[in-house]
């Protein structure tokens, strides 16, 4: 389906769900390329108490792209050159590598500060952000519009861009088939000041069924997450002394981490954000690939309104290159699971 010279007939309106990594990161990309974007955001400060992120040093060449870099090193996150893995009765070191220059070193980084940053780069570029806005209905035709109506009044648009997260707002809405691959599990996560002395940070560790990971965010300040395989019960964080000890900040929050896909990650008018594919935090790199699906969007929407690519190629794309990505992902994880945890959970053998 080609959409017609929308360049010529008007300016095309792109309207990005959530200010997350992904929403931002493609709303940066579209202003950058010179589209007119809005963002609508449900709350006041969207990254607040969601687990910190550690990042793989290739987030830099990302954080380049979309303009942040100065902002990035002015803010002095913690960084680190890999990860303590106690798995399976052997800790080991990973580092991330070096080059002749030095080791190469990721971050670790609070939500809430990293989002603040890309928001604010969206909001230099020109971005219109609607925050705190409610949408309450969607109305999506094949008459080149979508119908959005929020509290802030409807609002329309050529296309909607969902960056909700894994709660899959549009995806509902539009009655689309949700696939899952596991039972339900659910990451419970925290935070908590003290001094925790340990060094072998950040780590990955292997309980009996499932894993903790802890990392240091912030000075003082630092992460934990868990996952059990087998029961969705709350953690009791009984690891170590050190962090029985130490002060808890929040309380204990839960993340469903059920493996699934949204089986249409584009169609007309619509596309759904990396958050449409959903498996574990250890699988990795759920901020990398949220802010370069981000930058896929747009980039194939301004193909699309240049007449470089039809609509229907445009989705097809996209929805194959996601799925793609997804499955990658999950056969790794399985073999993760499977070759080296302790006790593997029975259903990966199903």
């Amino acid at each position: 389906m080609k959409i017609g010279n929308l360049k010529q007939l008007f300016d095309p309106h792109i309207v990005i769900r959530a200010a997350g990594p992904s929403g931002c990161s493609a709303a940066i990309w579209a202003a950058k390329l010179g589209l007119n974007v809005t963002i609508i955001e449900s709350y006041k400060n969207p990254g607040e108490n969601k687990t910190g992120e550690t990042l793989h040093p290739s987030i830099e060449v990302l954080f380049d792209k979309l303009g942040i870099s100065n902002e990035i090193k002015n803010n002095s996150f913690i960084r680190h050159t890999g990860i303590h893995v106690k798995w399976n009765c052997i800790s080991k070191f990973i580092p991330y590598g070096r080059d002749e220059d030095d080791h190469w070193k990721g971050y670790q980084i609070s939500r809430s500060r990293l989002d603040n940053i890309l928001l604010e780069q969206a909001k230099n570029l020109g971005v219109n952000i609607l925050q705190p806005c409610f949408v309450s209905n969607i109305i999506v035709n094949n008459k080149n519009t979508v119908c959005i109506n929020t509290t802030m009044g409807i609002i329309k648009c050529n296309f909607i861009i969902d960056a909700s997260g894994s709660s899959h707002w549009l995806a509902k809405r539009l009655k689309l088939n949700i696939e899952k691959y596991s039972p339900t599990l659910i990451a419970y996560y925290g935070y908590f000041r003290g001094n925790y002395n340990r060094h072998e940070l950040p780590l990955l560790q292997a309980t009996d069924n499932g894993w903790l990971w802890i990392a240091n965010i912030d000075k003082d300040l630092y992460q934990w997450t868990e996952l059990n395989f087998t029961k969705k019960v709350m953690p009791n964080i009984s690891y170590s002394k050190e962090i029985i000890d130490c002060n808890h900040l929040t309380p204990i929050k839960g993340a469903d981490v059920t493996w699934r896909k949204v089986n249409q990650l584009a169609n007309l008018g619509f596309f759904i954000g990396d958050a449409a594919l959903v498996l574990d935090p250890s699988s990795s790199h759920g901020i990398i690939r949220g802010i370069i699906s981000g930058i896929q969007v747009s980039h194939l929407i301004h193909e699309i309104c240049n007449n470089e690519i039809s609509l229907s190629d445009a989705s097809y794309h996209y929805n194959n290159w996601m799925s793609n990505w997804f499955f990658h992902d999950l056969n790794k994880l399985r073999e993760f699971y499977t070759q080296y945890h302790p006790n593997p959970p029975s259903w990966l053998q199903n």
